[in-house]
């Protein structure tokens, strides 16, 4: 962490490093951390829990609120589930045992597992976004193609060149050399209190972002036309935003639900949050491939703070915009397993160029290798056509 940066200026996952050092650096006999590794790339997962169990085994507690069910299973000595503010339930963990007990918990249900399957070939032979040979501020010999119909994952250290890539696609970025081939792109970016969403606004007013002109008839806004849009938005990802809808309860009694739509966006959790930008991020796909036209989402950590249910739900969505809508989908994480479930194939990035593409079922092994030293790849691991 730079320590004489200002932290408005650090990247989401350089400030959840300084929050970090910050907890670990008290005389505490209770450590509470809540989602610590949420943008934290895999190796450095690892050496968190490392450093947790040595402060564990000097005697301090460590509680860790993860929606990560694999963190659990790997480096927890017991697990207690939360579902609406009760306990559910609570065990000891067998190390890297399979938990779905634990799920079924959290989700109130068993889960239904979809595949992720295969895409048609048919369906995402168009290339409909590409970079040839860029070379830009932050990005350096780029080489990549979005075809409609597909789910690309992108893994990488942090500041490899995830952030110039999207500024490139959006035409934010000039290209010094090569050749950038755009289409309509939305995008959900990596910090979404920056850049996503208005905390002191409504569900409805975040909802409609971006969006009021065709909302407004002679510049004048029709509160009955976005509350109808609002609530197509809501309805078109309704399995990922049911948890939304939440009761007050007060004097041990449930009141009855609010309208989520009049809820400020700074009331929700961070996960409902997210289902928000996500919902919002579909529609808008769904409604420019409607036109006929070509389009692309950019999704940066799409479940980053969100529980197991809507996580599956989320990468289902994702899945149906690629292979059933048409859209060209590009998905940022730090979560190897996610990108293996969600994607067709995997582009990695290291400093500022691709260092290799590859199918989704690679190993971590060999994209932590294409992650920190392209030039140790065996030349046959560089580049894999979709």
């Amino acid at each position: 962490v730079p320590l004489d940066t200002a932290v408005s200026e650090l990247s989401v996952t350089e400030q959840q490093r300084a929050e970090l050092l910050r907890a670990l650096m008290t005389d505490c006999r209770v450590l509470i951390l809540d989602e610590p590794t949420a943008v934290l790339p895999p190796a450095e997962i690892h050496a968190l829990y490392t450093l947790l169990r040595r402060i564990a085994n000097a005697g301090v507690v460590v509680l860790v609120v993860t929606h990560k069910i694999s963190e659990v299973a790997r480096y927890a000595d017991t697990v207690t589930a939360l579902r609406s503010g009760k306990i559910e339930g609570q065990r000891a963990v067998l190390r890297d045992e399979e938990m779905p007990d634990v799920v079924a918990w959290v989700m109130g249900q068993s889960p239904q597992h979809v595949s992720p399957g295969e895409s048609d070939a048919s369906t995402r032979n168009q290339v409909i976004a590409s970079l040839h040979q860029v070379s830009a501020a932050g990005l350096r010999d780029v080489n990549l193609k979005l075809h409609s119909g597909e789910v690309v994952g992108l893994a990488g250290v942090d500041g490899s060149g995830q952030e110039p890539l999207t500024a490139c696609l959006l035409g934010h970025l000039k290209a010094v050399q090569g050749d950038v081939r755009r289409c309509h792109v939305v995008v959900v970016r990596e910090d979404r209190h920056a850049d996503e969403i208005v905390l002191g606004a409504t569900v409805m007013d975040n909802l409609l972002l971006g969006d009021l002109d065709a909302l407004a008839v002679r510049g004048v806004l029709s509160l009955s036309a976005m509350r109808h849009q609002a609530r197509a938005v809501l309805g078109g990802i309704a399995a990922v935003l049911a948890p939304m809808a939440v009761s007050s309860i007060a004097s041990g009694n449930e009141a009855p639900a609010r309208d989520t739509l009049a809820m400020r966006a700074g009331e929700l959790s961070g996960g409902n949050q997210q289902k928000m930008v996500i919902a919002r991020a579909v529609q808008r796909v769904r409604a420019h491939v409607a036109e006929g036209n070509p389009c692309a989402l950019v999704v940066h950590f799409p479940t980053r703070g969100v529980d197991a249910g809507a996580s599956l739900s989320i990468h289902a969505a994702l899945r149906t915009l690629a292979r059933d809508v048409g859209a060209a989908v590009l998905v940022r994480s730090a979560d190897l397993d996610e990108l293996r479930v969600l994607s067709d194939r995997i582009v990695v990035m290291c400093a500022g160029t691709v260092s290799g593409s590859f199918p989704a079922q690679v190993s971590d092994e060999v994209l932590g290798r294409a992650m920190l030293a392209s030039h140790a790849l065996p030349p046959l691991m560089r580049e894999t056509s979709p």
